[in-house]
């Protein structure tokens, strides 16, 4: 973030000075009184577990120059930025106070981003935001200065907290877009103003906030209906409900797929046995271009989010071959098809572990099961797969679904945790699903076990919901090594 003089985020939060000098310019705006910097200006959030404003005094105390309240907050008097009291009474302690903390950090942040002219990139979907977000900064990045959200900041905090940490160095931006409810969406667009927009698919998750997927949908085309005539929108050609939105578009419409004649279109894909995917990638306009390209990670889903970073990074009218070059060289975050290969004590050779212990869904836990089917293995394969949660009143039929899904792609080992899961197990094995299957209650309980079974050379998937802390059994793995 670049200078922001105090009456600048005034004018913005609609905010109260109660105490300081509105000409001093802060650095930046922390809502973490651990990780605030010296000269910030310390906003305090309201969450359901914790109270920023409990932690006024220690952000001033490490060195924040100012804070910005509720307006039920009692201002006490505290003092910064060198801890004297002459210099509390010079003004160089800032207290704004406002009547709602989140929305002036909002607000403060959609009046920063309006000082950068550059492009900005918005994605969204159920399922590959943060993995072609990243292959996009990865391709823009060979040639641009580019801000990337970091991990998944994708909601009402994250999505500000990017905006401001835009700097006049940067040359482009991605953000990615999540929700919770309806309208989230279209207000989070409007404050990041993108040139382009990417709903990478539309499918059964986070029922728990929603009626349907209709609605669901509903609230994804929110992107479309914001988006002007001057700006892209990518969409996924395959997805039914994602190109039916294309309808609605008002500006450039560009498309991305595998089954449907696309503008940007992979085939001939292979999986290797060292994770790695290949795929031809070819172009429907201009020269009908043809480009063999080795994605770092593995999954069909994942040629997908290829396809639409390629997509996004034609906009910037970068040439193929460099766009190739940025998808071989990206690094997918950490639990997201992240393929570890380990050595264990007791073991002569190496198993292979996928970990996608990040989230999970019907449709991502289909699209890891069917990379587990399809992956060549010198040993067994083992599905480790944990709950689904915010499904709602569909949960118990979504895990028996996956349940059934599980017997097509036919595992040596089943192992489900958590009570939903156990309803999963329970149809593969009505199913006929031929390996063993054993259930547990929590991911710790299930690695224990998990280790006590592996053999040399087995390949194994560990996916489920955040909640389910399924990245635990891999813990218990690493431990071995």
């Amino acid at each position: 973030m670049e200078m922001m003089r105090v009456e600048e985020i005034l004018e913005a939060a609609k905010g109260r000075l109660l105490k300081g000098d509105g000409q001093l310019a802060v650095p930046g705006i922390s809502i973490d009184s651990r990780t605030v910097k010296a000269g910030e200006m310390f906003l305090a959030l309201k969450g359901e577990r914790f109270d920023g404003h409990d932690f006024v005094e220690e952000a001033f105390q490490r060195g924040a120059r100012g804070a910005i309240v509720s307006d039920d907050f009692r201002v006490l008097p505290l003092y910064p930025y060198g801890h004297r009291r002459a210099q509390a009474d010079s003004g160089l302690q800032v207290i704004v106070r406002v009547p709602d903390t989140l929305k002036a950090l909002q607000d403060i942040a959609g009046c920063y981003r309006n000082k950068f002219d550059i492009p900005l990139v918005v994605i969204t979907g159920t399922n590959g935001k943060t993995t072609t977000k990243d292959m996009v900064a990865a391709i823009l990045g060979r040639q641009l200065a580019v801000l990337k959200a970091e991990g998944s900041f994708n909601n009402e905090v994250g999505v500000p907290l990017t905006l401001l940490r835009l700097s006049p160095s940067h040359q482009a931006a991605v953000l990615e877009v999540g929700m919770n409810a309806p309208g989230e969406i279209a207000y989070l667009t409007q404050l990041i103003k993108p040139q382009v927009g990417v709903i990478t698919n539309i499918g059964r998750a986070h029922l728990e906030f929603f009626q349907d997927i209709e609605e669901v949908a509903r609230a994804k085309a929110e992107l479309v209906e914001t988006l002007g005539n001057e700006n892209t929108l990518v969409l996924n050609r395959d997805d039914q409900r994602v190109w039916a939105l294309s309808k609605r578009i008002k500006g450039r419409l560009i498309s991305f797929g595998i089954e449907e004649e696309a503008d940007f279109r992979a085939g001939q894909v292979e999986y290797l046995p060292d994770g790695k995917t290949k795929f031809i990638l070819s172009t429907l306009e201009g020269k009908g271009e043809r480009l063999e390209v080795e994605l770092p990670i593995p999954g069909h889903a994942n040629i997908y989010n290829a396809l639409a970073a390629v997509a996004i990074s034609a906009t910037f009218d970068l040439d193929l071959n460099l766009i190739k070059e940025g998808l071989e060289s990206f690094k997918p975050s950490s639990q997201r098809m992240e393929v570890i290969s380990l050595s264990l004590k007791r073991l002569s050779s190496k198993i292979k572990i996928i970990n996608d212990t990040y989230n999970a869904n019907p449709e991502s836990m289909k699209m890891a099961l069917g990379l587990l089917s399809h992956l060549q293995v010198g040993g067994r394969k083992v599905a480790v797969l944990g709950d689904m949660l915010e499904l709602g009143e569909w949960g118990e039929e979504a895990h028996r679904e996956v349940g059934r899904l599980v017997t097509s792609c036919s595992p040596d080992i089943l192992i489900t945790v958590g009570s939903l899961s156990r309803v999963l197990a329970e149809e593969a094995k009505k199913e006929g699903l031929e390996g063993e299957i054993f259930t547990f209650r929590d991911s710790r309980e299930a690695g224990k076990e998990l280790a006590e079974m592996i053999k040399e050379d087995d390949t194994i998937l560990v996916k489920g919901s955040r909640a389910m802390r399924m990245e635990e059994i891999i813990d218990v793995l690493l431990s071995l090594s």
